[in-house]
């Protein structure tokens, strides 16, 4: 009898696709997969602050080393390995494939995609993959172990591969994907501000007037477009390409990833003037950036060369170069850094605590361990939460760091209407006005036959 899991607020339970008793309720476990024949489980699990994956369940194999969210997660059929979608950086679809040993050994299966929705094995131990080079839109491709590719189906839509039976027909979703833009103020409505089918949301200036967002369609180019919109609901304006990560707190810059070069950073003006390439020695890609409150410096986290770690460090904008605010690179941890970069919030043991720099002391925090920190208040006295489970409509807290007082603050209302995913969230200083981008899909099923 297939056994097959589902995702509760009590965490993964293992039950049967027949019914019956339900086995098991695994905790803390953020992805999961079952062998058809063996049983065996595949689990990644939050652990100290870092994503490790286990297979078979018990047995570390890895790391997740990236920052963004996590995709597909799918055991080979002849048992020896696990496949997962890692993504490069939260609220971006772009990622590639990473593989997990049984033996303990793992490996990024090239290339990376622009885009990577869905995987599945076939019975030959082929990925196959829905993803796209440039663009939103999805082709199939078949990846082989030795880094082989071939096309199976060219790119329409969203055609997202859901199975690959043993007589080799597949099992797609093709669906129509669109992202909203929610902006609001506390005791308000909230308006739409997305733009083309792709657009994401990425901070607002300090008053709540401007929203910076990025458009990951093909309407806005193969290397992602950077808008500034009013939040009044103007007509956007274009302020260059790449992946926007911040916006200065005089509204005067934007600092960009580009897609193709994450060696650098970019700082775009949003007035008449030239851009500014930023570099720190020894860099080889960044992954996120934002100003501190005075604008004269970055607190960013990067990559170092040969090291898939993330470190956090200062980047002076006078060109003094970049300092390490963490001893070492930690595998696969995300800090929440506080807005002036003097200390961060880190998940260990199951509990929140604040790591204080240099030196990194410790304290713990009155946050609990189902909290998810979205945003910081100015004077980084309060943090806005959600409950990690995220239970829609979602209510979002504000906790006092020093006393532990949890008011409710700000409850977001998705449309309900295909609602996928949560994508982003960024809030002012104050914490009174918001914008949140989620994923919406609308989908139907198929069975395809002849495809090799």
């Amino acid at each position: 009898m297939q056994r097959v899991f589902a995702n509760t607020d009590e965490g993964y339970v293992l039950g049967h696709l027949h019914g019956g008793v339900l086995e098991t309720v695994l905790k803390d476990v953020l992805a999961a997969d079952v062998h058809p024949r063996t049983g065996e489980l595949a689990l990644i699990l939050r652990r100290d602050g870092r994503r490790v994956v286990e297979f078979p369940a018990g047995q570390q194999v890895g790391v997740v080393e990236s920052l963004g969210t996590l995709g597909a997660f799918r055991i080979a059929p002849d048992g020896q390995r696990v496949a997962l979608i890692e993504r490069l950086a939260p609220g971006d679809d772009a990622g590639y494939v990473s593989l997990f040993e049984r033996t303990g050994s793992q490996r990024r299966l090239a290339p990376d995609w622009s885009s990577l929705a869905s995987l599945a094995w076939s019975a030959r131990n082929e990925l196959w993959v829905s993803a796209a080079h440039d663009g939103f839109d999805l082709g199939l491709f078949a990846l082989g172990l030795d880094g082989s590719q071939r096309q199976l189906l060219p790119p329409s839509g969203r055609t997202l591969v859901l199975d690959v039976a043993s007589d080799g027909r597949v099992l797609v979703d093709r669906s129509h994907l669109h992202f909203q833009v929610a902006f609001g103020r506390r005791g308000q409505a909230e308006r739409d501000l997305a733009w083309l089918e792709a657009s994401v949301g990425i901070g607002l200036s300090a008053d709540g007037r401007a929203l910076l967002f990025a458009e990951q369609s093909l309407g806005g180019n193969a290397d992602y477009s950077i808008y500034l919109r009013s939040t009044e609901g103007w007509p956007p304006v274009r302020v260059g390409s790449g992946r926007p990560l911040a916006l200065s707190p005089d509204g005067h810059w934007v600092v960009s990833l580009p897609r193709q070069a994450p060696a650098h950073l970019e700082l775009l003006p949003t007035t008449p003037g030239a851009p500014r390439t930023l570099r720190c020695a020894g860099i080889e890609r960044f992954t996120q950036a934002r100003f501190e409150p005075d604008g004269q410096a970055l607190l960013v986290a990067a990559q170092e060369q040969g090291s898939p770690r993330t470190r956090r460090f200062r980047l002076a904008l006078d060109g003094s170069g970049c300092t390490p605010l963490e001893a070492q690179a930690v595998a696969g941890s995300v800090a929440l850094v506080e807005p002036r970069g003097r200390w961060a919030l880190r998940m260990t043991g199951g509990a929140w605590q604040q790591v204080r720099w240099p030196g990194e002391s410790v304290r713990p925090l009155p946050l609990s361990r189902d909290s998810y920190v979205m945003a910081w208040e100015g004077n980084a006295r309060s943090v806005l939460t959600m409950d990690s489970r995220l239970v829609w409509p979602a209510q979002l807290h504000r906790v006092a760091l020093d006393t532990g007082q949890r008011l409710p603050w700000i409850t977001l209302r998705p449309d309900p209407v295909g609602f996928e995913r949560l994508l982003s969230f960024a809030a002012t200083p104050d914490l009174e006005a918001y914008t949140y981008s989620y994923g919406r899909r609308l989908s139907e099923l198929y069975v395809v036959s002849g495809l090799r």
